[in-house]
């Protein structure tokens, strides 16, 4: 009897050391959840590129000032003119492309006009390489919703990329798009509507130009201190695994998942009219569980949570990543010869 007491005694102990250590390791793994990944954080090294992620933080600022920046709005157009005018004196061609945008439900107040911009970096190489933004912000009524990592990162990132690379380039054509209507005008709508990246593939396929893209690049959300792009699981593997590797090359591998995600976007459109699309995505917004559902699609969005180091790395990585894919390109077009 006295054994079995002990045996018994010494299984409870076990259980009990168990659970301690399991307890132990689930408050850890709590804890990590709800602070910040301080080695998320991007350490710049080298100046792998010319982007002044200063000057690109003095425009997000400026578009975080504007406040909402919905589709037909005051302040939107405002923003536009301020691009077409930084553009200008860049010395870019600049086509807009107005559209229809369409009520997405009864709900919503009106029809209006939507207005997507195409800024043409000329290439001495024949087809063009797309690099996208959306420059909208979501409609909210219950809070003011500045969107300023969900929009104005990308938006000014590419201005900031027009500036480096300047009217001309050695290679392919890029057409750098900011596009509108990327939200739906329906505040009850949490989707994105994508209605200015469907309309544009339309007008170009009309204007017999959609055949000249070879492939198609969209950025967005990559302000935040804690970088980490997810892996586009819509996306042809050789396009991701070029970025992956020119990550690796620079020192930002870490900035750069394994995680699968897919996600709309306004990479949606050219992807269904048969161009290889990848999407540049940061879908964990701050460097923990906590922060994510405070900062993502809140009031709390602001540019005091987004870092120029995080815009240089996407930056960087864009830069170098592109001989890679523009030979990639060119290998495919012999095969098919």
């Amino acid at each position: 009897m006295g054994n079995d007491n002990q045996s018994a005694i010494k299984i409870i102990i076990a259980v009990g050391l168990l659970a301690a250590v399991f307890l132990f390791l689930l408050a850890i793994s709590l804890r990590s959840s709800m602070e910040p990944r301080e080695e998320e954080r991007v350490q710049l090294g080298m100046n792998y590129s010319a982007f002044d992620y200063d000057r690109a933080m003095e425009d997000i600022a400026y578009m975080e000032s504007l406040g909402p920046r919905p589709s037909v709005s005051e302040a939107l157009n405002e923003l536009r003119s301020y691009l077409l005018s930084e553009l200008a004196d860049v010395g870019l061609e600049v086509r807009q492309y107005p559209f229809v945008l369409e009520a997405d439900s009864a709900v919503t107040a009106s029809d209006g006009e939507g207005v997507n911009l195409v800024a043409v970096v000329e290439g001495d190489a024949p087809g063009v390489v797309l690099v996208g933004a959306h420059y909208d912000s979501k409609v909210r009524s219950d809070i003011e919703f500045v969107g300023t990592n969900q929009s104005a990162s990308g938006a000014a990132w590419l201005l900031e990329m027009a500036r480096l690379w300047g009217p001309e380039r050695s290679g392919r054509s890029l057409w750098l798009v900011w596009f509108d209507g990327h939200e739906a005008v329906d505040e009850a709508i949490t989707m994105p509507a994508l209605q200015g990246s469907q309309a544009l593939v339309a007008q170009l396929e009309a204007e017999q130009r959609l055949s000249a893209i070879d492939a198609m690049i969209y950025v967005g959300q990559i302000g935040d201190c804690y970088l980490n792009i997810s892996r586009d699981e819509g996306a042809p593997a050789w396009l991701w695994e070029q970025f992956e590797e020119t990550a690796t090359r620079l020192g930002y591998r870490k900035h750069f998942s394994q995680r699968r995600q897919g996600f709309l976007g306004d990479f949606k459109a050219f992807r269904e009219a048969g161009m290889p699309a990848l999407a540049l995505v940061d879908f964990v917004y701050g460097g923990s569980i906590l922060n994510h559902s405070n900062f993502w699609y809140t009031e709390e969005d602001r540019i005091d949570k987004l870092c120029g180091e995080s815009l240089r790395a996407v930056a960087d990585v864009m830069v170098h990543a592109l001989p890679g894919l523009e030979r990639r390109l060119d290998e495919a077009l012999e095969g098919e010869d």
